[in-house]
């Protein structure tokens, strides 16, 4: 279950030890992205870190597997590709050096856009801790009350693209529980996960996604991402 974790490391200290094969080397420290399709009407996604294809068909609401390298820099280029050839949308982010980010491909495919969060990823306190974060990337603008069993998490939760708010992991007791994100000012605009299981000793994202026009999987719907 922390493969993700695990991988990014291994591959982060292979560059290391890459780098200390010739004396005239410096080992870069990497930050680590896992990249997110949430976007409505895309069905799968590469990911592309300045031209270079890092994660390929990434499926609606689907996550790489894993989080990946990405040389630490002000100015990385993440560009999200419908195919090897046709780009979907762009966006310059900052990455730092052993920080862990999340990357999520929101909207819809005819007005897509690119979120980045920064991963807290220490685990929760408690053996029967569950750490869990609500993103909200529906092209429809809701704002949110987000619930996790019988506690309310987040109030009027904005779209991603509102980056006066960043959404924040919350520790709550592990279980099976039921998950809801619902429009705040209106009880029908919802959607839920009746019965999900959240493991102690674990971190979710929970993604909002869909429009009140879509049909199967472009209707309101939510998906649990594990981070770790």
């Amino acid at each position: 279950m922390k493969s993700k974790i695990i991988i990014a490391a291994a591959l982060s200290l292979t560059l290391f030890n890459m780098g200390c094969s010739k004396s005239t080397s410096t080992a870069i420290i990497t930050g680590d992205v896992l990249f997110v399709n949430g976007c409505v009407g895309a069905t799968s996604l590469n990911a592309v870190v300045n031209n270079t294809n890092t994660a390929s068909n990434i499926n609606f609401l689907a996550d790489a597997g894993l989080y990946l390298p990405v040389n630490p820099s002000s100015q990385v280029n993440i560009a999200f590709y419908k195919s090897s050839t046709s780009i979907l949308i762009s966006k310059t982010e900052e990455i730092q050096p052993t920080n862990h980010y999340s990357c999520f491909a929101g909207g819809s495919s005819s007005a897509p856009y690119i979120t980045m969060m920064g991963d807290n990823l220490f685990l929760p306190l408690g053996v029967d801790s569950v750490k869990v974060r609500f993103v909200n990337l529906s092209p429809d603008k809701l704002k949110l009350n987000c619930f996790a069993g019988d506690q309310e998490l987040e109030n009027n939760l904005p779209i991603t693209t509102d980056t006066t708010y960043q959404p924040q992991f919350h520790t709550i007791l592990a279980g099976s529980m039921q998950l809801v994100m619902q429009d705040s000012t209106s009880n029908t605009a919802k959607a839920l996960i009746a019965n999900q299981l959240l493991s102690p000793n674990h971190i979710y994202t929970i993604l909002f996604t869909g429009t009140s026009n879509g049909f199967g999987n472009n209707g309101y719907t939510l998906t649990t991402i594990l981070n770790l």
